[in-house]
């Protein structure tokens, strides 16, 4: 038992430390990005007060009604990764009224225990937090937590899934790509977490006291590590972190607000469009531009975004991350295939046709031809001897 207690207080004293020093940091280092900032130094904030019972417990005793405050504080984790993940979504993100429905993890609970805890004498508070673990309230905030953390868990996931659309349909930047698979990876890692956790809780109602301690080493080994990894990808990656705008939506959203687009009248206007689009794209090569977005290109041909969107989505049943990677594609086949570019290097030439890195561009072009650049260019040799 004494081992448990040092190895808690050992990895919950580094776990306060690393929470604290970074939560300072994304406080005070000027960033564009500080909203994203605020929610992720407060979610280091509130972990590091959960964890602090393993270091004060040891010295002193708060009031009752006190430490139960801090261990409700918990309840915020959730509803500030959700609120993190939005505003690295949606550059345009605030908070608005709307979001104080995020406070009901933390005050349910708070009313659950007011006629048990709160409005009782100190002395019914104190035995309450003594048999905390065999009260009736406490049994039903444990289930209402796990509930609210998989809600959460679920909206970030479809979160994630409508922005993996807004991106292929309006963006031809790789940058936003390489956010959605950071974030894929976060939800992912905090889903195991959640497991681990989880399963802890069930182990509660064991009397195997050794085994429930060495599961709560595990999480408190597992917090330590995505906490770390969590920053650092933050901090070391700036660049990733760089949102759409809120008013941007699927094509399938926009699709319900567009009844009229069947009548026969508009048809021959959808074909004009649809030729002046690619005449566009052919002539002015708008898609050299790395970061290339319908916004930008609808600005070009003096249409809406939507309109734009519509027009590539429905009507040519393809997405604009697409669109625009199959025209640079062929840009760079020609760029190959032309004997003046017989010395332009694979790099020379991906960054020419608008892409920032190797590995999008080969994917892209294997997609697209079925085999890579090099091999590409040696067969074109072979068959020019």
């Amino acid at each position: 038992m004494d081992l448990y207690y040092s190895g808690s207080t050992i990895l919950s004293a580094l776990i306060i430390s690393i929470c604290i020093i970074l939560s300072l940091f994304l406080i005070w280092v000027p960033s564009d990005n500080k909203e994203s900032n605020r929610f992720l130094a407060g979610f280091l904030i509130i972990t590091a007060v959960d964890l602090s019972v393993f270091i004060y417990d040891q010295f002193i005793s708060l009031p009752p009604e006190w430490e139960m405050i801090r261990i409700r504080l918990s309840s915020f984790k959730n509803p500030l990764l959700f609120l993190y993940v939005l505003s690295v979504i949606y550059s345009d993100f605030r908070l608005k009224r709307k979001h104080l429905i995020h406070t009901l993890p933390f005050l349910i609970p708070i009313l659950v225990l007011l006629p048990g805890f709160f409005l009782v004498d100190h002395e019914t508070r104190l035995q309450f937090i003594q048999n905390y673990g065999q009260q009736k309230e406490i049994l039903f905030i444990r289930v209402f937590a796990n509930v609210v953390t998989l809600c959460y868990l679920i909206a970030m996931w479809l979160k994630l899934r409508r922005f993996n659309k807004i991106i292929l349909q309006n963006s031809s930047s790789q940058k936003y790509l390489f956010t959605y698979k950071w974030l894929i990876q976060f939800v992912f890692v905090i889903s195991l977490l959640w497991l681990v956790t989880l399963i802890k809780e069930i182990m509660k109602f064991d009397d195997n006291i050794e085994i429930l301690n060495q599961f709560r080493i595990l999480v408190l080994i597992s917090g330590a590590i995505f906490i770390t990894w969590f920053v650092l990808k933050a901090l070391l990656s700036p660049e990733l972190f760089r949102g759409f705008s809120s008013e941007l939506r699927p094509i399938g959203e926009l699709k319900k607000e567009t009844q009229d687009e069947k009548k026969p009248e508009l048809l021959s206007e959808k074909e004009k469009s649809l030729k002046n689009l690619r005449d566009y794209m052919m002539r002015e090569e708008p898609y050299l531009d790395p970061s290339l977005s319908v916004k930008d290109l609808a600005l070009q041909l003096n249409m809406s975004s939507r309109e734009l969107s519509v027009l590539i989505n429905q009507e040519m049943g393809i997405h604009f991350f697409d669109l625009v990677n199959q025209y640079r594609i062929e840009k760079a086949k020609q760029m190959l295939a032309d004997p003046k570019h017989q010395n332009t290097t694979i790099q020379e030439i991906f960054f020419d046709v608008g892409f920032n890195s190797k590995t999008p561009f080969n994917t892209a072009f294997k997609k697209h031809t079925g085999t890579t650049p090099t091999r590409f260019r040696k067969e074109l040799n072979d068959s020019a001897v």
